[in-house]
């Protein structure tokens, strides 16, 4: 009786919306719990420690930590692989699908997309792409792609959207946000791939269960995950995050870009 009363007090005083924390060194992976037994799950890290990296498989990495183009005939190049791929290939801690995906074959980007300085695919200009973000050693960014210059100061970046958070907010005055597309979308219950920046600076990247995206944006804004601006990603099977331990969401997918996470070797 008394070890059914410990465990009930346990049970009671435990916070329902985690789920787990689980730690691979600096890594922080984590699980939330949300309504209707849904979950978030998202790893954090520091930009001191982990460098975010967009990735694509017509590129190589270089020491400096700039790119260069796959050798070879660019007419037979592989443009798309899996995350499991993407993890192996470029040593990272965790790949998440970056972006969306215009053509599935060949796999192509919708959107500009920019890798260790090399720009691989152009502007698109729509509600679905309104934001971008941009990271390099020591930083990161989230923005309105039309208020951003093609991010020249920065050495990746994707095109995405919609964007989720301004300084820990939902952006309301945005007209996209209230255009048909965008309302039908925010409405559609899907899996939801997001990347955001936090107060510290830290970046989460993550996925979810099949939300809608007032329930993701009301969840990146909770104390214990701590969003202050946030993109979405992608949805539905092509949204997937992989770490070297499992999978989740999707990995079903030849993707033309992933969001890497690859720890400084500094």
């Amino acid at each position: 009786m008394k070890q059914a009363i410990a465990l009930a007090l346990a049970v009671l005083l435990c916070p329902i919306w985690l789920v787990a924390a689980e730690g691979q060194d600096s890594l922080n992976l984590r699980h939330i719990q949300l309504a209707d037994n849904k979950r978030l799950h998202f790893v954090r890290v520091s930009l001191q420690l982990h460098d975010v990296r967009i990735l694509s498989p017509l590129i190589t990495l270089n020491a400096d930590g700039y790119a260069r183009r796959v050798s070879g005939n660019p007419e037979r190049a592989v443009r798309g692989v899996y995350l499991q791929e993407y993890l192996t290939r470029f040593g990272a801690d965790a790949v998440g699908s970056g972006g969306y995906i215009d053509s599935y074959s060949p796999p192509s980007s919708l959107g500009f997309v920019k890798s260790g300085g090399i720009t691989l695919n152009s502007e698109h200009n729509s509600w679905l792409t309104e934001a971008i973000f941009c990271s390099d050693r020591g930083k990161a960014t989230i923005a309105l792609a039309k208020l951003f210059p093609a991010s020249s100061e920065f050495r990746d970046c994707i095109q995405a959207g919609p964007l989720l958070l301004q300084n820990g907010k939902a952006p309301s005055e945005i007209p996209s946000h209230k255009s048909s597309g965008y309302l039908k979308l925010a409405a559609s219950v899907q899996e939801q791939m997001f990347v955001c920046i936090d107060a510290k600076q830290q970046l989460l990247l993550g996925v979810t269960d099949k939300i809608d995206i007032p329930t993701l944006t009301a969840a990146l804004t909770k104390p214990e995950v701590g969003c202050l601006n946030a993109i979405r990603l992608t949805g539905q099977d092509t949204a997937g995050l992989r770490t070297k331990d499992n999978l989740y969401g999707n990995d079903d997918y030849l993707f033309p870009n992933a969001i890497g996470l690859i720890r400084r070797a500094d």
